[in-house]
């Protein structure tokens, strides 16, 4: 049968993706051809062929970085972590003796401790090559400070947009699903091409300071179970989303191995 002009250039599309690739990475076109063939829509095709071609060009990029740039970043991250995201996990804005440090000495050695936890538990859990593992635990604070941004960026463009105290239900559902929303959509890409299968889990551990940022910043007015659903409600949206997306990216997708 005679392809339609929208598959005949999704094929073309595939055969100039893997033009001017490693061979390694150019023996795939076969296989995505053949699963190409497979796929009886022409639009569900594009997407798969957008997404595939997307991925591995990505994949291309990071088996060109170089080592050194993942230590630079990595230590770039520390200063990151321990100055910007971690204070809002433990004892952002709290009296010292709280939390039992009473030296700036050893909360510094509290903060150093886990920044190495949380990125050998991202290098552990990151598939692909070593020098892929460390590059993926290196741009994690990244994405965890890009989280707490775009939660910043979407609660005040939507508080913007929509000033109202309504706290009916659907109010509250809906501009916890417009905030949810833009924070997923922030993490949901870089954390799909860079840890495929525990994307959702990196991207749920990547949001936890901007959960902590926001429950510091409202809990003076946390005294109903009103005040506490607005306040969860965004994040709650922010998981779903990231977990829904995330599964279409893996599933629908069918992203190739990474290196």
């Amino acid at each position: 049968m005679t392809p339609t002009p929208l598959r005949a250039w999704v094929r073309a599309l595939l055969r100039h993706a893997t033009s001017g690739v490693p061979v390694d990475q150019a023996t795939r076109r076969p296989v995505s051809e053949a699963h190409l063939s497979h796929i009886e829509g022409d639009i569900e095709a594009l997407i798969w062929a957008l997404g595939y071609v997307w991925s591995m060009r990505a994949e291309y990029l990071l088996s060109r970085i170089h080592p050194a740039a993942s230590c630079v970043l990595l230590l770039l991250g520390l200063p990151v972590a321990a100055e910007v995201l971690i204070p809002h996990l433990t004892w952002y804005g709290l009296p010292q003796h709280q939390f039992g440090f009473p030296e700036e000495s050893l909360r510094g050695l509290a903060k150093l401790a886990v920044y190495i936890v949380v990125t050998t538990l991202v290098a552990s859990t990151t598939p692909g090559s070593l020098r892929r593992r460390v590059f993926g635990a290196s741009v994690f604070p990244f994405l965890s400070l890009l989280a707490l941004f775009a939660s910043v960026a979407a609660h005040r463009l939507v508080d913007g947009i929509a000033v109202t105290d309504d706290l009916s239900c659907a109010a509250v559902l809906l501009h916890g699903l417009s905030v949810g929303g833009i924070v997923a959509s922030a993490l949901v890409v870089p954390t799909a091409l860079l840890y495929r299968s525990t994307a959702t889990g990196i991207a749920v551990l990547a949001i936890l300071p901007a959960i902590a940022k926001s429950a510091w910043d409202d809990a003076p007015r946390l005294d109903t179970i009103s005040d506490l659903l607005v306040f969860a409600c965004p994040f709650i949206w922010s998981l779903i989303v990231i977990v829904l997306a995330t599964n279409l990216c893996q599933r629908y997708l069918r992203l190739p191995p990474p290196e």
